[in-house]
Parts: C-alpha cells; structure tokens; sequence
C-alpha cells in the first residue's frame, strides 16, 4: 500500500467513524501540493466527499511572508545567509508570486475553493481563528471558547541562538532522513524552551532592513495587485506591501548571537550543543525518539 493510500484511507476511516457535523483536513505543506494531484486523490481515495469538501487557504502579504518565511528557515537551519540573501533566493524561484498558483487552485475547485487574505482588517471580528470558524459552518451564531493563542514568532536574539545550535550539531545519520527529522524535531524543541524560560524573547523582532524594502516593493507590487484584483475586494495585498515600512522595517540586524547574549550564556549554550551533537552523533536513532517524546510531553502539559 502507498504512502498516500494510507494517509488518505486513515483520514477516511476518521471521517465514515464520526458523526460530526464538519470534519476539517489541515497542514502547511498543502502549500506546496498540485491541485491537480490533489484533486485526483479525492476522487480516488474520498468520492463519497467528493462534492462536500471546499477548500480555503490564508495569504499573508508578501513583506509579512517574506520575514516568517525566513524565520522559519533559520529555525530549522536551512539558511546561512542574512534576509538580503534570502530575497534574492525567493525572487528567483517565485515562491512569493502567488496569483498563478491561487489561480490553478480555482481553476481546479472553482467556487469550492476560498482565499482569504491573512490581514486583520479583512478577517471576520478581525481573527482569524473566528474567520476560519465562520467560513466552516456559515454561521455567525458560533461560540468559540476563550483560549489563549500565544505569538509564537521568535525573537532576532533566539534566530541567532538556533544558528548556534545548527552550526554545532551535524548529526550524519543514516538515511539521511533521520538527520533531517533530528534537525527538525531538535528545533522545535528548543523554541518551546526558549517559549518556556523566556530565553532571548526580550530581544527584538525581526524586521526588513529598511534599504531592502524598496526592493521588495518593487519585486512583488505586480503580483499584490494581480492578487487583488483576482480575488479580493478592495486592495488589501497592495496595501499592506506599500504600508510595510511603518510596520515591518527597521535597521540592519545582526545574527551573531554574541551581540545579544553575554559570554557567559552563550558559552553555557555552546556546551549544551556539544553534548547534544555527541549524542546524536553516537545514537541517532536513539536520540531522535528523546526528541520526539519530549515534544509529545511538551504537547501534553500544555494541553493538561
């Protein structure tokens, strides 16, 4: 059985099992599927959903996009390089030009598939949690209960911190597929203990380096405002590219963590990343399941 075959039947198996009312299917890598593929895999693995299911997606501005995505690229020590670097590597490979790929995911769902624009004026009761609910049930009567949604962007302080982290540990597991979910599972833990001992989160956020803004202006104005007229009212993508230097930009940041941390700390941190590289150096496998069982501990104090 394929990969997909058990992932698309487990999904089902959950759906043909409740008596729900709606059942929702949500992950980021949807941003990178073919709707195309997409679709054939409804057809083959859920006809009976077939014509239920509608589709939304959310579309962050392009400056907004441009500082999470890279954010979340030093989190798992993708990157090297600074946000300059960044953009040009973005620009090159579009993946911020967005109307030809909503474009296709209407042309393949039609009027079953919604984008809403990621900007709080335009969500309903400016939330974007209350917008989700009110496109799912077309209901204004919902009840949400108060639950406290914590930001969970890190600080320019805790990036560098992660740079650290990714240049000291380099475990060479075999297959390869280990090493990434070790770098992976290992990021999020760390950002939940920085969340949790609050290490790094009084250093600023990251922003655009002023000089870069122009650029990026420049680069994707086209695309906010083909993005605008294709699926928005009004012009809330070109209006929040042009209003990005008020909220977005500030001086060039430094990703040294030494101009953030006394040398104490990051001397106590260096050691902490030696031990954890001997670790996963020696027992790979090993240590990717402490790492897997601390984010499902983490996961359960927080829900408890």
């Amino acid at each position: 059985m394929s990969k997909s075959a058990k992932r698309f039947g487990k999904i089902k198996s959950g759906f043909d099992g409740s008596d729900a009312d709606f059942a929702v299917v949500s992950a980021e890598h949807f941003q990178s599927v073919d709707p195309e593929a997409l679709q054939l895999a409804i057809q083959k693995y859920w006809p009976e959903y077939e014509g239920r299911i509608r589709l939304i997606s959310y579309v962050r501005p392009h400056a907004e996009k441009l500082l999470s995505a890279f954010s979340e690229q030093m989190k798992f020590g993708m990157l090297k390089d600074g946000l300059p670097g960044f953009f040009e590597q973005v620009s090159s490979n579009e993946k911020l030009d967005y109307t030809p790929r909503f474009e296709k995911w209407r042309q393949i769902f039609g009027d079953r598939f919604e984008l809403r624009p990621f900007v709080r004026s335009q969500l309903y009761k400016q939330d974007v949690v209350a917008d989700f609910f009110h496109f799912l049930t077309g209901s204004e009567g919902v009840k949400l209960q108060e639950v406290a949604i914590e930001n969970t962007s890190m600080t320019v302080g805790q990036i560098a911190l992660l740079r650290v982290l990714h240049a000291t540990i380099r475990p060479d597991a075999k297959p390869a597929q280990v090493s990434r979910k070790i770098r992976a599972s290992l990021s999020r833990v760390v950002v939940q203990e920085f969340r949790d001992t609050g290490l790094g989160g009084d250093c600023a956020k990251l922003h655009l380096p002023k000089d870069l803004l122009g650029d990026v202006i420049q680069r994707y104005a086209a695309d906010a405002a083909a993005l605008d007229a294709a699926f928005f009212a009004g012009t809330p993508m070109a209006d929040a590219l042009h209003s990005a230097e008020q909220r977005l930009t500030g001086p060039e940041q430094s990703l040294e963590a030494a101009d953030y941390f006394s040398a104490e700390t990051l001397m106590s941190f260096q050691m902490l990343c030696g031990v954890l590289n001997k670790i996963a150096a020696q027992h790979p496998e090993n240590f990717l399941d402490m790492l897997q069982a601390a984010r499902k501990g983490s996961r359960t104090e927080e829900e408890g």
